[in-house]
């Protein structure tokens, strides 16, 4: 695979130059080699695209850069034009863009389509955007979230992808599999996906296993099921985290361990590598789904770490603990129907 590591690229937070640095140490550290950049909370990155980045940004990112090269680490750029293009300027102003990020050695970039609004997927336009680009700027490479970015999404009758399939093949598309959520990625599944799109076209995992802005502020920890290791299909696997750096750095861990072939570790190895014990008795409750039953039969665990507990990590745990300990003791009461929802717990 030629991309593994790092999204930047989850709603609600968004690093800090300092905290970047440390993610890029740590990939190089994994033997992961990509940090992509595309976050959410940017606002030049998607609802302020056209607006060309402020100076300071781009000294900041040219030294961020460097320092990524220097530790053989590649950076894709993310730009998010799909919700508010422009026919009249927007190609004009994504040309403008990428050509101001090239100057800066930038040579990896990705048009982003996910999250606009349904009247506004339209792959042939999307197809001949990239297209576009790639005959702007041959020597770039690039690559292409959709607008339909996982199995689900896909739609009887929907022609998004036909139409998106027509930009160049060797412009590899994003997936995140089955659903949104997913952390089963068998040569089988991959196999199945890649019969979505052109013959040619590779797949880069978007793997939102351990995301958590959907669930916040539950924090998730899930073991991956089947490694693809061989698959040739897949040009890339990057994890899209939670922007919390000690969390991020345990999720990279398992990622990079998950691509070993020889001493390789197990889940709870990796986990124990940067989580004290306290937590790994009750990993269970950050399943990305468990049942409620887990919850009481932890009830004694969860009030230990709670009020008797105290550690660096504690402030990014205690808000969805606090909340399970609410639901315990409101044991018949329905006002938490929409947490158990949101955090996944089923009956």
């Amino acid at each position: 695979m030629r991309f593994s590591g790092y999204i930047e690229g989850y709603y609600g937070r968004i690093l800090n130059w300092t905290e970047r640095h440390n993610i890029i140490e740590f990939l190089h550290l994994n033997n992961l080699n990509t940090y992509f950049y595309c976050p959410k909370e940017d606002p030049f990155h998607r609802s302020k695209w056209m607006d060309p980045y402020p100076n300071s940004f781009l000294y900041a990112f040219q030294n961020f850069s460097d320092y990524a090269n220097s530790k053989e680490i590649k950076i894709i750029f993310g730009i998010s034009p799909g919700e508010l293009w422009d026919a009249s300027q927007g190609l004009d102003k994504l040309k403008t863009k990428i050509q101001t990020f090239k100057k800066i050695g930038i040579k990896y970039f990705c048009i982003l389509f996910d999250d606009i609004s349904k009247n506004k997927e339209n792959g042939i336009l999307h197809s001949d955007i990239i297209n576009q680009c790639l005959d702007e700027f041959p020597d770039l490479e690039f690559s292409c979230v959709p607008s339909q970015y996982c199995a689900s999404m896909l739609e009887d009758g929907s022609d998004y992808l036909d139409g998106l399939n027509q930009c160049n093949s060797k412009v590899p598309f994003f997936w995140t599999g089955d659903q949104v959520i997913h952390s089963d990625y068998a040569s089988r599944k991959i196999n199945l996906w890649k019969k979505n799109f052109s013959k040619d076209r590779k797949i880069i995992i978007w793997d939102n296993t351990f995301a958590n802005d959907y669930c916040t502020p539950k924090i998730v920890f899930q073991e991956y099921e089947n490694p693809p290791i061989d698959n040739d299909e897949l040009d890339g696997f990057l994890i899209n985290a939670t922007g919390i750096k000690p969390l991020d750095k345990v999720f990279l861990a398992v990622l990079s361990n998950y691509f070993q072939m020889e001493n390789k570790q197990s889940f709870d190895e990796v986990l124990a590598r940067f989580l004290p014990q306290e937590l790994l008795q009750i990993k269970d409750l950050f399943a990305i789904e468990l049942h409620k039953s887990k919850v009481h039969d932890h009830e004694k665990l969860i009030n230990q770490l709670l009020w008797d507990w105290h550690h660096d990590l504690k402030e990014y745990f205690y808000p969805y603990l606090h909340l399970l300990k609410k639901m315990i003791d409101e044991k018949s009461s329905t006002n938490f129907d929409l947490l158990e929802k949101r955090f996944r717990i089923k009956s």
